[in-house]
């Protein structure tokens, strides 16, 4: 058995090295992958999701879909309908999106201009709510476009839906300047939260990876006004949060705690197997990442109970570990349940269709929100030992090519 596990870790490093070498291929910016919907079967219809859209990108070209991935002083407010293929008949097919049209949004006219665009969105469905994706680190602005539709459709989100889309260079090795645009972007998303709070319209919010510490950055910064006027996001979802939470120095925690007098409630997925955010914990200097702590996490629902803590160690689709809140069905099918408004006690006990399960130990139930709740995953979907282990070496080997060795845990 040792000697098939040596044999694995060495095959395993040959195949990391063979993916440093090619290191270009970790790059958004470089690699313009076709999005589809997580979705496996069922559903039969097409759709088509309006998205209203808040950059602070330079232009770019129509291959770009207008924006490409530089910073720009200059704010700008469009939107753009993305098609969505059914997967029950299209498979594999490729989100697409129009090319949006853009228009400048630096100052508070034009934001509120932006909030009317989400208000004649909500008419049809007679909605006063919308959904906002901050994305992350690594992320050019065709992917978040893309993704925002994809995230629209495959959770059946009724109302609006928006994307802001902070100046990511859409490249793996560029992380520090990530960090840098991200802090530029806090201020741009005050204003569209504000302005959404002015025009009356409950916001729910996605946040992946960095762009939960811009989110809550800009929720934190408005929290005073939320003490007078009550909470204006009715959900936050963070995924695979990219914000330090050590013991003694706990970013995550304080920028939450200021943050939630903003939101009704706050639901966070983490997982022990994001390469990404090991990476990140390495180049941090070995501080904890708020999302690969998952058990650790769950002090934050003792501090409050609106805070729900997820485990989705477990989660399939993405190969890197970090990008599961869009590319498993299981991931979106609770996203969905928390968008409706079900509590986590809730969606772990409903028959037949429950998204999470108990993970407290034998004979103590699961009763509420400060229990333990893993994403509800069949083992056949579960990434394997071996991709595991793959995931910790390959995350080893990025560490060494990055030059921050030696702060990884296993």
């Amino acid at each position: 058995m040792i000697r098939i596990l040596f044999v694995a870790a060495r095959g395993l490093v040959l195949v990391g090295a063979a993916a440093m070498s090619t290191g270009c291929t970790l790059s958004d910016a470089l690699r313009g992958d076709p999005i589809t919907s997580a979705r496996t079967n069922g559903g039969t219809e097409t759709r088509t999701v309006h998205v209203a859209i808040v950059t602070d990108r330079k232009l770019g070209t129509h291959e770009q879909l207008g924006f490409d991935n530089h910073w720009d002083e200059e704010v700008r407010c469009s939107s753009a309908n993305v098609t969505v293929p059914a997967p029950a008949v299209s498979g594999a097919a490729a989100v697409s999106a129009e090319l949006p049209v853009p228009g400048t949004c630096t100052d508070r006219q034009p934001f509120d201009k932006f909030a009317a665009s989400v208000s004649e969105a909500n008419l049809p469905g007679g909605c006063r709510s919308v959904l906002l994706y901050v994305h992350g680190y690594n992320t050019t602005f065709r992917s978040a476009l893309l993704r925002a539709g994809q995230i629209a459709a495959d959770a059946e989100w009724p109302c609006a839906m928006a994307a802001f889309s902070w100046g990511s260079e859409g490249k793996f090795d560029r992380y520090a300047a990530d960090i840098e645009r991200s802090g530029y972007a806090v201020p741009v998303l005050m204003n569209v939260l504000e302005s959404l709070r002015r025009s009356h319209i409950q916001a729910n919010i996605i946040a992946h990876s960095m762009g939960s510490r811009t989110t809550l950055s800009a929720l934190s910064a408005l929290g005073d006004a939320c003490f007078a006027e009550g909470p204006f996001v009715n959900e936050l979802i963070l995924a695979a949060p990219d914000v330090s939470s050590e013991k003694y120095n706990d970013d995550f925690g304080t920028l939450l705690a200021r943050a939630l007098p903003c939101v009704r409630r706050a639901t966070i997925y983490a997982s022990r197997n994001d390469i990404v955010l090991m990476l990140s914990e390495s180049i941090h200097g070995g501080i904890p990442r708020a999302g690969l702590e998952p058990e650790s996490d769950l002090h934050y629902t003792a501090d409050s109970a609106r805070v729900e803590i997820v485990d989705a160690s477990e989660a399939p689709g993405d190969p890197f570990g970090h990008g599961y809140f869009v590319s498993s069905y299981e991931m979106l099918d609770d996203i969905m349940m928390v968008l409706r408004g079900a509590d986590i006690a809730r969606r772990a006990a409903t028959p037949g269709a429950s998204t999470l399960l108990c993970a407290n130990e034998e004979k103590k139930a699961c009763t509420g929100s400060q229990d333990r709740y893993r994403l509800a995953v069949s083992s056949a979907r579960q990434p394997d030992l071996m991709a595991r282990l793959e995931r910790h070496i390959l995350a080893h080997l990025l560490a060494i090519r990055y030059g921050v060795p030696g702060q990884l845990t296993p």
